[in-house]
């Protein structure tokens, strides 16, 4: 049950890229747990070269809500997104800025 739930959680996050270190290998491929939010997948695709415990980034390609199945790939030159931040404005010449919002004391 607790992996459908996750699989409903994830469906809409399809595209997104997440942290992960990878947790295990078997006959049925390669596995990988997400740091946040803090569940586990098949990497379908990219698992060429990795061990246990190898940290990479991967991407959220489908989720099996029936069969309670979380699918990532190994993501390649893309940033984990940021929650909580956002660009401030800038220059022709000056680098992006980021502005996170500060709890009021």
């Amino acid at each position: 049950m607790a992996k459908r739930l996750a699989a409903i959680a994830m469906q809409h996050r399809i595209g997104e890229v997440f942290d992960a270190i990878v947790t295990g290998a078997t006959e049925h491929g390669t596995f990988v747990r997400v740091s946040q939010p803090r569940l586990e997948g098949l990497l379908a695709q990219g698992a060429q070269g990795l061990d246990v415990g190898d940290k990479l980034r991967v991407k959220l390609i489908r989720t099996d809500v029936q069969k309670g199945y979380i699918d990532f790939a190994r993501a390649k030159n893309q940033k984990v997104r940021q929650l909580h931040s956002r660009a401030l404005p800038r220059g022709p010449n000056q680098p992006l800025a980021h502005h996170t919002p500060q709890a009021n004391l």
